[in-house]
């Protein structure tokens, strides 16, 4: 099992700005070069919807692998969590390099597009436990959520000015070299992420426990699953909310024949995350777990209603149509994902991280 980490008794300022620019860059990053959004549209276009298709249950099964490997992963690197979370910024920032830098056409852009969705699940599975993990290290709860607020907003913004002004001027209206030059400053925001992560500085614990193997691991894992109800509830709503998570890779498959939809979808993402952010915080303090989970289904019919008709009235090729459609959606996908990190203290007597 990890180290036991006790939060900090004060925030420092230093530490608290050195968290915000890591957790900036990576947040403008990771919309820049958002996954959901422009590889299944570079596949659409390429005729490789096959390939879109299967982008998002690739990332999945990365993500299962990587939360699985995590407790062993976090004994081996101890308190150094910013090398860790250095080193998978600067790892995702290569997969995405490796996007930009294929031909996109044929087997080639098939494969890369897989294994590096697949990859990055991994990584961004670790990344997941790791990065709580360090912060809840570092700032109070108070302060947690300040930081988690703060860098989401700025770095949707940041986001949102690169793709309104930097991205067409080095597109020059080319759609194709638009896509690419979003995969290239999404690589840059997460190598920059990987700098700051540098700064932050090792974890503060208190003692250290034996080491467990692979297999140890994963035993205790399965028996934590089979004995709690709780994790059969969570894996019943992830079966469950599968289509709401999919929901932004659909609707962005459907803009694919629509002239510079690209850049709306990445913008609304952005604001999406702005939005959504305090909006499933609030949520989450009067209604719980189950509170998200019920208005992100609700956001996903309103979705899907006005989807259906505006097809109906010949409207969805307008902007304000599909936009409205895919904000609605990048909300709900969020409260799902954050309702997941929510759920050892909504649905557990008690957080083990062998059970993630």
């Amino acid at each position: 099992m990890p180290v036991t980490l006790l939060p900090a008794p004060a925030a420092q300022p230093r530490v608290f700005g050195r968290l915000l620019s890591q957790g900036t860059f990576y947040t403008a990053g990771m919309q820049l070069s958002n996954g959901t959004v422009i590889l299944p549209l570079i596949c659409a276009h390429q005729g490789l919807t096959w390939v879109a298709a299967l982008l998002f249950p690739a990332f999945c099964l990365g993500d299962i692998v990587g939360n699985s490997v995590t407790p062993l992963v976090l004994q081996r690197v101890g308190r150094m969590r910013h090398r860790l979370l250095a080193v998978i910024a600067a790892s995702v920032a290569a997969l995405t390099l490796c996007d930009a830098l294929v031909p996109w056409h044929g087997a080639p852009t098939a494969v890369v597009f897989l294994l590096t969705c697949a990859a990055a699940g991994v990584l961004l599975g670790i990344a997941g436990v790791a990065y709580p993990d360090m912060v809840s290290s570092k700032l109070s709860g108070a302060r947690r959520g300040e930081l988690f607020l703060f860098q989401s907003a700025i770095g949707s913004v940041l986001a949102t000015v690169v793709t309104l002004f930097v991205v067409p001027m080095l597109a020059h209206g080319n759609e194709m070299a638009y896509r690419r030059d979003l995969l290239w400053l999404g690589a840059v925001g997460l190598a920059g992420s990987a700098i700051a992560a540098l700064f932050v500085g090792p974890v503060r614990s208190t003692s250290t426990t034996p080491r467990m193997s692979m297999r140890e691991t994963y035993r205790e894992g399965i028996a934590i699953a089979r004995s709690q109800p709780w994790f059969r509830r969570y894996m019943i709503a992830c079966l469950l909310f599968g289509p709401v998570t999919l929901g932004t890779t659909f609707y962005a498959l459907r803009t694919t024949h629509h002239s510079g939809s690209l850049h709306v979808l990445v913008i609304l993402s952005s604001i999406g995350l702005v939005f959504g952010s305090p909006l499933w915080r609030k949520v989450y303090r009067v209604f719980g777990v189950r509170g998200m989970m019920l208005g992100s289904a609700l956001l996903s019919v309103t979705a899907a209603t006005l989807t259906l008709g505006a097809e109906v009235y010949g409207q969805w090729t307008h902007v304000w149509a599909y936009g409205t459609v895919f904000l609605l959606a990048t909300v709900a996908a969020q409260a799902v994902f954050a309702a997941r990190r929510s759920r050892g203290s909504a649905w557990s007597p008690r957080r083990r991280t062998a059970a993630h």
